[in-house]
């Protein structure tokens, strides 16, 4: 399978993109977190029922969904890799993205362990009154995890 090549410029950043966005994530830095996403972003995991719509509603369900681990002194982070970018023909400031990646637990004084392993697919949009990359829309699929009911 071909996919059209981007620029490595636009390649490196959304690397560069990712690794901050990540990072905010595992060491639970919300309001950094918060600015990789648009208004009114859509995030669709299985991990959850129906998707999340909107920042605001998506910082509040990560920092839930991370509290209880938090408290007890984990540390998670989030490997990515096989990250492939696709530049939106129709429009220049939009690109898709698909990456794996691992998210890692660490107990204190323990050993890491694979804690999920997904795909995600992103539609990054381009914010140019801001100079940043934002998240419109994220699809996180776990594999093994059964599909979630239609409806």
């Amino acid at each position: 399978m071909t996919t059209p090549s981007v620029q490595t410029e636009l390649y490196l950043d959304i690397q560069q993109f990712y690794a901050e966005h990540m990072q905010a994530v595992d060491d639970g830095d919300y309001a950094v977190c918060a600015l990789g996403y648009t208004e009114d972003a859509l995030f669709d995991t299985d991990a959850l029922p129906a998707p999340l719509a909107g920042r605001a509603t998506i910082m509040e369900q990560l920092s839930t969904a991370t509290a209880g681990a938090r408290d007890a002194g984990i540390r998670r982070r989030h490997f990515m890799s096989m990250l492939t970018v696709r530049q939106d023909p129709a429009r220049e400031n939009t690109v898709h993205t698909r990456s794996n990646a691992l998210v890692v637990a660490t107990p204190p004084g323990g050993v890491p362990a694979v804690q999920r392993s997904v795909i995600w697919e992103d539609t990054l949009v381009y914010d140019e009154s801001e100079g940043r990359w934002r998240i419109k829309m994220r699809r996180v699929r776990a594999d093994g995890a059964p599909g979630r009911a239609a409806g």
